[in-house]
């Protein structure tokens, strides 16, 4: 790291394709990275995280910023404490947490039995799925919605729960129980894994995918 006065340095790497990034730290900057396969380890204090094109086990932390992206494929913890969680055509388990900000997540079709967890305590949760083929699914935030969009096939069971506000589904879910608005519990396709959806103030949207 470079400093003359307050004034920083901007870096530019380039590697071979297949590489192994042990730790890329940042205090004050964003971290950018594409087209790499191999682990990554990545982290910044003050910055955001730019992903496009990773193949490998993915660890990505920043406080002040976001994390976007795309097109990775390998099992990702992507966690923030003030920013959004941007990603799409993500094939591989997720865990993404962030305090202060919205979670929308496009996944392809995760590795049956890979970990899909998302926690937003100040901020709306939106995932997609093409394929769900067998993973447990896990979503809570404190203060806004959950979305969830499913293909209307997947098998699943289904326990929703909001406190201040309504449940709606577009899928067709054998229901059981004691039910509200505020409630839904049931199968889907005779049932599956787990998806747990829980949020105080906001509503629980279940769309088709």
């Amino acid at each position: 790291e470079l400093r003359r006065g307050n004034m920083g340095a901007k870096f530019f790497i380039r590697v071979p394709q297949q590489v192994h990034l042990d730790l890329i730290r940042s205090s004050n900057g964003p971290i950018r990275v594409e087209d790499v396969e191999g682990d990554s380890r990545l982290e910044t204090s003050n910055g955001a995280i730019r992903l496009r094109k990773i193949v490998g086990r993915l660890d990505a932390r920043t406080s002040n910023g976001g994390i976007e992206g795309g097109d990775v494929e390998g099992a990702a913890v992507l966690r923030t404490s003030n920013g959004a969680i941007r990603m799409d055509r993500i094939r591989g388990g997720v865990q993404a947490t962030t305090s202060n900000g919205p979670i929308h997540i496009a996944m392809m079709a995760p590795p049956a039995g890979e970990q899909l967890e998302f926690a937003s305590s100040n901020g709306s949760i939106e995932l997609g799925f093409v394929e769900l083929p067998g993973n447990e699914v896990r979503a809570s935030t404190s203060n806004s919605s959950v979305t969830l969009r499913l293909p209307p096939t997947t098998k699943a069971q289904l326990r929703a729960g909001t406190s201040n506000s309504s449940i709606t589904s577009e899928l067709d879910v054998d229901t059981h129980g004691v039910l509200n608005k505020n409630r839904l519990e049931g199968e889907l396709n005779g049932g599956g894994p787990l998806i747990h959806l829980t949020t105080s103030n906001g509503a629980i949207r279940l769309l088709r995918q």
